[in-house]
């Protein structure tokens, strides 16, 4: 087993460890891990190849979707389930207005779609508080990782991994991070 294959099951046995410790075994903790899996297995390829595959975002949108009808009450009805939609629908068209306006200014693409469909799909796991939150957390963690990648040489950025980590966190810590930020800015 070569070493990059040891780590990256090193780090899915973390992420189900840390899943099951916040959610039980529960349906939630099946779909999430399903969506910790997808977002470890993007954050790969995209690190590898600067592309998002479609299939990791389908199996997390499968997954969100088919756990409905074991978790209904958890994702607060209908009601909750419409909300968590439209979060999705109105955080991802937010961000690709805004990437739209900056390419037309920029002359340039700013982010590639596989980015969006990706914030789209975290939308709807995290609604619209935790997901912004996860934007400015991913913002964070990208211009860290272009630090190190400009140093290396390299001259395309892939911003998914960043989107990966702050998804991870928000997901599975979301609530005590907000907090403890709302005590630090105010």
């Amino acid at each position: 087993m070569t070493g990059k294959r040891a780590l990256l099951y090193l780090i899915s046995v973390l992420l189900a460890a840390m899943c099951i410790s916040v959610y039980g075994f529960t349906m939630i903790c099946f779909r999430n891990l399903i969506f910790l899996g997808a977002l470890l297995y993007l954050s790969v390829m995209d690190l590898k190849s600067c592309i998002i595959p479609d299939k990791a975002l389908l199996i997390a949108l499968l997954a969100w979707f088919g756990a409905i009808p074991f978790a209904y009450e958890v994702y607060g009805g209908m009601f909750g389930i419409c909300c968590s939609v439209l979060a999705a629908m109105l955080f991802a068209g937010g961000i690709l207005f805004f990437i739209l306006m900056m390419d037309r200014l920029l002359q340039k693409e700013t982010m590639g779609g596989g980015d969006i469909k990706l914030l789209a799909v975290m939308g709807l796991y995290l609604g619209m508080p935790a997901s912004l939150f996860a934007l400015f957390l991913a913002c964070v963690l990208g211009l860290c990782f272009a630090l190190l990648c400009i140093g290396n040489g390299k001259s395309q950025i892939p911003f998914g991994p960043s989107i990966s980590i702050a998804g991870w966190l928000m997901l599975l810590y979301g609530e005590p991070i907000m907090a403890w930020y709302m005590k630090l800015v105010l």
